[in-house]
């Protein structure tokens, strides 16, 4: 296999004076060309966009880790390798950025450091958002996300509480805060995790919409959701786009969403979570 260049640390003042972005030079060729492609198309909806990012990604290798092969928590920025949530969140905040017209790299930076880190600071391994149910909730707060899964007949996890780092921080090397995590994980607790039961997803994946974000949630201990994806619907067919390390790179999956969902054991069910029209609005905002 190819090895990679290695990353390198700059200042990125677009983000804050202090921040240190990890990124390669091709990480932000990339990312500049495609926001502006992005920013030509910005007037299209939300979700045709991010399909449109996701597609412009196909082919990206995967690789498990990204964001943990450093001894200090830096905000890492990679467009050239990736893994699951780390594409769908990229993806997704290059159409945010784009959508403001906004093109430069460190508009790209700006955007992850604040869908990634609580309050958009990089202080620590726990500052940064673990669990995709989190990042879902603080998406909707800030107005860009729309968890639909309980317009689409979803049910709620019962007895599934989120728990899985706080019960086994032997597994994460860089968790120091155990107890940061562990409040993290009550809080997220005070809210069920919800999910379209995956035999219910042929009879209503006709209200997806190509760019959705799907999330498989799973039955394992502690956990919430092991896998995203970006729908795409051609021909027809319920499909998604996604990092698959099986693969071990970004694909269009040659199964349908339900197909994907049926062939795991551990995965009861589906999320669906659109990205809301641009101009977002938090909820409860004036317009």
């Amino acid at each position: 296999m190819r090895r990679f260049a290695t990353f390198i640390v700059v200042l990125c003042v677009a983000v804050c004076a202090a921040a240190q972005v990890r990124f390669t030079p091709r990480d932000s060729v990339l990312a500049e060309s495609l926001m502006q492609q992005l920013a030509e198309k910005k007037d299209l909806p939300s979700g045709e966009l991010l399909e449109f990012a996701a597609r412009r990604l196909l082919g990206t290798p995967y690789v498990a880790g990204t964001l943990d092969d450093t001894s200090r928590e830096t905000l890492t920025v990679s467009l050239t390798r990736t893994d699951c949530i780390l594409f769908v969140e990229t993806c997704l905040d290059l159409v945010l950025a784009a959508q403001e017209g906004r093109t430069e790299w460190g508009d790209l930076c700006d955007k992850i450091l604040l869908s990634r880190y609580r309050e958009g600071v990089a202080g620590s391994y726990t500052d940064r958002i673990h669990y995709t149910t989190e990042w879902i909730r603080r998406g909707e707060a800030r107005g860009v996300l729309e968890d639909c899964t309980m317009l689409l007949d979803g049910v709620t996890y019962d007895n599934h509480p989120i728990t899985y780092m706080g019960s086994h921080p032997d597994r994460y090397p860089l968790l120091k805060d155990v107890a940061a995590i562990r409040r993290v994980e009550r809080e997220l607790n005070e809210e069920p995790i919800t999910y379209i039961p995956k035999s219910d997803i042929p009879y209503v994946e006709k209200e997806f919409r190509s760019g959705d974000i799907v999330c498989f949630v799973t039955s394992i201990a502690g956990l919430d959701i092991s896998h995203v994806g970006i729908v795409s619907i051609h021909d027809g067919k319920v499909g998604f786009i996604h990092a698959s390390s099986a693969a071990g790179k970004v694909i269009v999956d040659s199964r349908s969403i339900a197909e994907y969902a049926a062939a795991r054991r551990s995965c009861p069910g589906i999320k669906i979570v659109r990205v809301t029209e641009f101009p977002h609005n938090p909820p409860g905002s004036a317009l």
